[in-house]
């Protein structure tokens, strides 16, 4: 009788792992962008450091409560689809959407208007990072059944997700 605990010896394809890697790309986009763009919002729109703080803040911290609500969802749910799939697809076309959409900024609307509008895309972006990112750790730890997985498989999600921006190797 064969034991159902038994973790499987089938070995993860390079290619499942370096598309396992990209998979966090988007984390890594947003926050190098923000880095780079800086200039615009502080210099040619006039933002405040203030200003430019709220915007790097507030939107952490709605991450950090989003995050495990979208845990919560995502392992609760029970569709045709799956339990994650539909999920990083609409968290992949919000964040797109949004991302264009929150830099279409024009000095003339004026700081205030430029910043409510610029704070409230990034929210919007950073709900369908939620939605995109969360989901896909499962995927990982489902393709990564034997521990000869493990140490090929996450440096390269990790390396990924240490891209611009990031403070992290991702390899410790």
């Amino acid at each position: 009788m064969e034991n159902s605990t038994s973790p499987s010896t089938q070995a993860v394809s390079m290619g499942q792992k370096v598309a396992f890697g990209f998979g966090m790309l988007a984390n890594q986009m947003f926050p190098a962008a923000l880095g780079v763009f800086i200039i615009v919002l502080v210099q040619d729109l006039g933002f405040a450091a203030l200003l430019w703080g709220v915007i790097q803040f507030l939107p952490r911290i709605f991450d950090a409560i989003t995050d495990p609500i979208m845990g919560f969802i995502s392992d609760n749910t029970r569709s045709k689809w799956g339990r994650r799939r539909q999920y990083v697809f609409i968290g992949a076309i919000l964040m797109g959407i949004a991302y264009v959409a929150m830099w279409q900024l024009y000095e003339g609307d004026g700081v205030l208007y430029n910043f409510i509008y610029f704070l409230a895309w990034s929210l919007v972006f950073y709900l369908g990072l939620t939605i995109f990112s969360v989901p896909t750790w499962p995927w990982g730890m489902k393709s990564v059944r034997t521990f000869t997985n493990a140490p090929t498989s996450w440096p390269l999600r990790s390396s990924s997700d240490s891209g611009p921006g990031s403070s992290h190797l991702g390899f410790g």
